[in-house]
């Protein structure tokens, strides 16, 4: 296997000792089967072995066999190198008898013995654990390190959340002066962009551990992909001072099955590479997506600056055999690219590079996707129109690119990737009407959700309400606070709630039912996964329900769902994304025109309750009066 842990060849006795078949072992990690205890000592010896500290290896564990029964394995290897550097590991690993099992654990008792006793020698009264003591029992390294990652993901979100309040406020203030302070507003830009990074990087190193155990996972998904894109550039042009803009074929369907997780998390990723180098007068960068053939995307992202002179090869044999490369954005991308290389190749089943000439740098890569049904397609296509998104632009100007030989696949609207291929254009219906209604503009007018109030900026800002009523919970302040303001300017009204133990009051003494429910999933007093439990099976809360955590690879995701969960909200999330997620979560439970029967109101007994005389529809008509709702 190589030194990364990937096993590459079994003989055929494993299936005899093991009880696995060597098709079912090949390609997985080392670690796969070995028993969580030990898991973290495997590891550490692989990683020796791949830093090039160990040329040989000497492991004892156990392994889980096919039918249940635990085995005490010995394993001994040898690192091969190739020109100097740790190329992969051979080696034998055999079941141990009850006497091998005794010997080795005399011999290891023997061991420690030793070094105490040398120890005391030099005058150390207490010397320190031989071993990792109680973090090495039962998994419990694992659960610590998640959570605290779990911690400093929510740290940072606070922060961005924080950050973009301040903003905000600021900007209304400045607005009213005869001078803006733009050095405030620089700085604010800037503490935003570093904790956006931050988040990133967190997720990156969540990615790369659940690599190195094995436990990665791909999660297709029914969306629409113009959508996803165009949030996520959104996200990101408020923090750089250079223009982003956004191009998409014509020939790109709205609605496809693709892995989205990691096609935005590759392109979050370069994004803010490249916004972090734009020069502070500003730049221009420019997003494609195009078909490539009948079953790919292609997503490009194009800025000016320099990979001085590397290629993609050059970066990823850097990045492999730690040498230095000359430049920020070549050091960066080139220990960027092995994670790109692994999430392309092996979760998105495609292709990727990266190039500079005459000054403008592209990086592309291709995923899979797949086609959905017409009616699904429609479905998602729903509130979406491309004239909506202001940095929306027909491709990339000929002009700009120059003499560069850079040619991505869309140039002023024309298509110039041969690979192509035409389909009709899908069409667009809106979920939401054009025009505000009446008791949209009332609701807005009145207060939704009590407090100061915010002007209706709908999902895109062109002013147009959800109306809807929707219940949130979250133990941390900063998230209630920043959940308030985007649901007023969303337009709907809310009831928002410290911990998932003040759910079943809420529900009982609403005035009026619920559309949508969001849960937080880690809080101080509960947990989301069982109050949705609850609101399923006790409630029979038929109204969709949203996870909203930080917690969002695949595996996390399709945890959710299975749940009971309808949508999830990843954290940290805007105006933008909370609306989004409430609408998906209405198409998921009927759409808008069946909220009567969706809507989540119980009776103290915990049976539905009958819907108010006088209170109108679920979906927001006949308001008269909203509460008054306390923001903590």
């Amino acid at each position: 296997m190589p030194v990364q842990g990937v096993i590459q060849h079994v003989s055929s006795n494993a299936e005899s000792i093991l009880g696995y078949h060597p098709a079912e072992i090949e390609r997985k990690a080392f670690i796969t089967n070995v028993l969580d205890s030990d898991h973290e000592r495997v590891r550490l010896a692989l990683s020796a072995a791949m830093n090039g500290q160990k040329r040989s290896l000497d492991l004892t564990f156990s392994r889980k066999h096919s039918k249940g029964a635990m085995l005490r394995v010995h394993f001994v290897g040898h690192v091969t190198l190739k020109e100097g550097k740790p190329c992969g590991i051979t080696g034998f690993e055999h079941v141990m008898s009850e006497a091998e099992e005794a010997a080795a654990e005399a011999a290891k008792e023997a061991a420690r013995a030793e070094i105490l006793r040398q120890a005391g020698d030099r005058g150390t009264l207490s010397p320190k654990p031989l071993d990792g003591g109680v973090l090495e029992a039962d998994g419990v390294m694992d659960r610590v390190m998640k959570y605290t990652l779990h911690e400093l993901r929510n740290a940072i979100h606070a922060l961005d959340a924080s950050g973009t309040e301040v903003r905000e406020t600021a900007q209304t203030l400045v607005a009213t002066l005869p001078q803006a302070p733009t050095d405030m507003f620089e700085s604010m830009t800037d503490m935003l962009l570093a904790a956006k990074t931050t988040n990133v990087l967190v997720n990156d190193v969540l990615t790369l551990t659940r690599l190195r155990e094995g436990a990665l996972s791909s999660l297709p998904e029914e969306v629409n992909i113009r959508r996803s894109v165009a949030s996520e550039v959104a996200s990101i042009s408020d923090l750089t001072p250079s223009k982003l803009s956004l191009s998409v074929a014509d020939t790109v369907p709205q609605g496809i099955t693709i892995d989205e997780h990691h096609v935005l998390k590759l392109l979050r990723n370069v994004l803010l590479i490249s916004a972090r180098l734009q020069p502070d007068s500003g730049g221009q960068m420019y997003v494609t997506v195009s078909k490539a053939g009948e079953s790919h995307l292609k997503f490009e992202l194009l800025d000016r600056g320099t990979l001085n002179g590397n290629s993609t090869t050059e970066l990823l044999d850097a990045a492999m055999h730690d040498t230095t490369v000359k430049g920020t954005r070549a050091q960066r991308m080139s220990l960027l690219l092995p994670l790109v290389s692994v999430l392309v190749e092996q979760y998105l089943y495609g292709r990727f590079a990266l190039s500079e000439s005459a000054g403008i740098v592209h990086f592309w890569f291709t995923a899979k996707f797949a086609p959905v049904s017409q009616r699904k397609e429609l479905e998602l296509a729903e509130n979406f129109h491309a004239g909506d998104v202001p940095f929306m632009v027909p491709g990339v100007p000929a002009a700009w690119l120059g003499p560069s030989a850079v040619r991505p696949a869309l140039i002023d609207g024309d298509i110039s990737d041969p690979t192509v291929a035409p389909v009709a254009p899908t069409v667009s219906s809106g979920l939401i009407p054009g025009q505000q209604s009446e008791s949209s503009k009332a609701a807005a007018e009145a207060g939704a959700g009590g407090g100061k109030l915010r002007k209706v900026l709908g999902i895109d800002g062109d002013g147009v309400g959800l109306n809807l009523h929707v219940l949130l919970v979250d133990d941390a302040k900063v998230i209630r606070r920043q959940a308030k303001n985007f649901l007023q300017q969303l337009g709907c009204t809310f009831e928002i709630l410290e911990d998932g133990d003040q759910v079943s009051g809420a529900l009982s003494g609403s005035y009026r039912p619920f559309d949508a429910i969001v849960l937080d999933i880690l809080m101080h007093r509960s947990n989301g996964a069982d109050i949705c439990r609850e609101l399923r099976t006790k409630f029979q809360v038929k109204a969709p329900i949203i996870a909203m955590t930080s917690q969002t690879e695949p595996g996390d995701i399709k945890r959710y769902y299975e749940m009971g969960f309808d949508v999830v909200l990843p954290k940290p999330f805007t105006r933008s994304s909370l609306g989004k997620v409430l609408i998906e979560g209405a198409q998921r439970r009927g759409g808008t025109s069946r909220y009567n029967r969706m809507s989540a109101r119980v009776d103290v007994d915990g049976a539905p309750a009958r819907r108010p005389v006088g209170a109108g529809a679920a979906g927001g008509t006949g308001i008269s009066t909203l509460p008054e709702v306390s923001e903590e």
